[in-house]
């Protein structure tokens, strides 16, 4: 998708108050991610380990095949369901709108590296902004990216058996320590489909980009923000207003970088402070260090 270009942080930051609605509910916050290179999809990291096409019941089975060697080596104990509420759920048009089987479970995995489904977000424009300029290297593009996400600015959703979604995964499921420290936040897009080689509907695993600003409504007010006039570019007509998964997406220069770890290491935004780990307290220190002086 084609982003916004701001020059620099502080150009960023004042455009986000006019991005969420008057009147939008907590239970729908402006979710935040950051990407070190401008030029990178929004794909998930099961996506990016270069799975395209998975159900929910395949890695299901996967995440229950690799328990036993986690929890041998962690001090964690994860509770799984049976395999007939595995059924039942997977084979279940309204499952993902009730909760997801075993979804702390699956937030571990994705926050230590496994192949995940999970898009994760955080609810801080800064914690995003942190993951965007993490990397020391100028990306190709020279440009940072962060996307921002908002599942319903009219406060109501609607669902379709024929097409993929975007779900929300429970923001208190987790039990992991890093899910609070970085305020976290997880989608998953899915679509009750069949495989070709089978002939039952199941919920299987979708791309975010195909459904995020996917459904129009015509505003009821001709208030239009700076956002629609960008995209749309100046003397069109306004597009109509999206009514759900609204997605922007703002590139920044990888010049900022120092400045912006600088601000945010000053409000104790670091490595060391979102992960907690002693390979983290020596990434923070080789900032300070390193590139600081």
């Amino acid at each position: 998708m084609d982003g916004i270009e701001v020059s620099c942080w502080e150009e960023f930051e004042q455009k986000l108050p006019e991005l969420k609605p008057s009147g939008s509910s907590r239970n729908s916050p402006l979710l935040f991610r950051g990407q070190s290179d401008s030029s990178w999809p929004l794909n998930t990291s099961l996506e990016r380990y270069g799975v395209q096409d998975y159900s929910f019941m395949k890695y299901f089975t996967v995440m229950h095949r690799v328990r036993p060697q986690i929890e041998t080596f962690t001090s964690y104990k994860w509770d799984m369901p049976t395999s007939e509420d595995l059924q039942k759920w997977t084979t279940t048009f309204g499952s993902p709108r009730d909760g997801f089987l075993a979804a702390d479970y699956m937030m571990y995995l994705r926050h230590y590296g496994f192949p995940s489904p999970l898009l994760d977000w955080t609810e801080s424009s800064k914690i995003a902004g942190y993951f965007a300029f993490r990397q020391p290297n100028e990306p190709a593009s020279t440009k940072v990216s962060i996307y921002v996400f908002l599942e319903r600015p009219k406060g109501m959703k609607t669902t379709s058996s024929d097409r993929a979604d975007i779900f929300n995964v429970g923001r208190l499921a987790a039990r992991h320590h890093r899910h609070f420290l970085q305020q976290s936040s997880y989608t998953v897009c899915m679509n009750f489909s069949t495989d070709e080689s089978e002939a039952k509907r199941e919920w299987r695993f979708a791309k975010h980009e195909n459904v995020v600003n996917r459904e129009r409504v015509r505003p009821h007010s001709p208030l239009i923000t700076e956002f629609t006039k960008h995209e749309n570019m100046v003397n069109r007509k306004p597009e109509p207003e999206f009514r759900q998964d609204v997605l922007w997406k703002f590139n920044i220069p990888w010049s900022e970088r120092r400045k912006v770890l600088k601000l945010l290491d000053e409000y104790n935004l670091n490595a060391h402070s979102l992960f907690g780990s002693e390979e983290s307290l020596m990434e923070t220190l080789a900032f300070r260090e390193i590139d600081l002086p």
